[in-house]
């Protein structure tokens, strides 16, 4: 018997406040999970670039909650068009981008919501404070 998928939610922030910088929240539990965002990192910006949801010069940045290490990670994912200086002043100083995700978070709630799975990608509107993540993870 086949083991069901597990559908990740990956919480998107878009704001004009923290441009270029867009970024995704997810809690992962396992190595499987982070394997599955990993390989479909490409499509999910892709897929928020072909819905308008991102321009072709913004940094994504994957906020990976790998709780089953008790760690959190940043994936820096630049573009072609990104700002190169911009990306360095990120890259050499995490606690920059530490600081914007955490106040992110405290003050605006997340408004688009990314369900994935080996399956399928949908990416919903939604409106959900996620306050709670920066109390309990940062």
């Amino acid at each position: 018997m086949q083991e069901k998928s597990k559908i990740l939610d990956l919480f998107y922030f878009n704001l004009k406040e923290i441009k270029p910088i867009i970024f995704i929240i997810v809690r992962i539990s396992n190595e499987n999970e982070e394997k599955l965002v990993e390989e479909n990192v490409n499509f999910i910006y892709e897929s928020l670039l072909n819905n308008n949801y991102v321009e072709e010069s913004d940094v994504l940045v994957v906020n990976l909650i790998k709780e089953h290490q008790g760690k959190i990670i940043n994936w820096i994912l630049p573009t072609e068009k990104s700002n190169q200086e911009f990306l360095k002043n990120i890259e050499n100083n995490k606690e920059i981008l530490n600081s914007i995700i955490l106040t992110t978070m405290k003050k605006a709630n997340c408004h688009t919501l990314i369900s994935l799975s080996t399956e399928e990608l949908k990416i919903k509107d939604c409106d959900i404070d996620l306050g709670m993540f920066a109390e309990i993870y940062f």
